[in-house]
């Protein structure tokens, strides 16, 4: 009678029981948020579930990869799908964007480009300081940058504030006046 009562007790608790589904628990993150953020809401998910993580980068920044920290595995596409059978934490990660300065000589010389002020040492990134230098070769003067006769300024600082514009210098042959002074002598006499 023993093994009976056990039996059914057992069979009730089985059948009248709600088993729990596997749930895990996942949050995303950034990994500095002045400079992007994520859009998705951290909480409990059904193992197996495919979530899909999206990266906004700020201004000045772009992104770069997502780690997934409680793995350690790292994805580089965006917006990330990806199914989640454990915890995890996933973290955006983003970095400067860095921008090209295109500097083209009409005439003949170079112009010497050099660094201020960046935020990540050797590239140019958004806010960096340039100083241009236009050094006409011999021969040639520098007349002015980018078609406007007023902006003559040389060396002349730019400001980075996306992909540069390609900058002009103006630069022409010097033309030298030679200025040619005869000296005559005049004897005089008297009549």
């Amino acid at each position: 009678m023993r093994k009976i009562l056990i039996l059914s007790l057992s069979f009730f608790l089985l059948t009248t029981c709600k088993m729990e589904e596997d749930t895990v628990f996942i949050t995303a993150s950034v990994s500095d948020m002045s400079k992007g953020s994520t859009s998705f809401e951290s909480g409990e998910y059904g193992s197996g579930q495919q979530l899909t993580f999206s990266a906004t980068q700020n201004e000045g920044y772009e992104f770069v990869e997502c780690i997934n920290e409680s793995t350690g595995q790292k994805y580089t596409t965006n917006p990330l799908a990806v199914s989640v059978n454990n915890d995890g934490n996933f973290v955006a990660v983003f970095a400067p964007s860095t921008f090209d300065l295109t500097v083209n000589v009409d005439g003949k010389g170079e112009v010497q480009k050099e660094i201020v002020s960046t935020k990540l040492d050797g590239e140019l990134t958004l806010g960096s300081v340039v100083k241009l230098t236009a050094a006409p070769s011999a021969e040639h003067s520098f007349f002015y940058w980018n078609n406007d006769v007023n902006d003559t300024e040389n060396p002349k600082n730019i400001t980075i504030n996306g992909n540069q514009f390609p900058l002009f210098i103006h630069q022409r042959v010097s033309t030298k006046s030679h200025l040619s002074i005869k000296l005559f002598k005049f004897d005089a006499k008297c009549l």
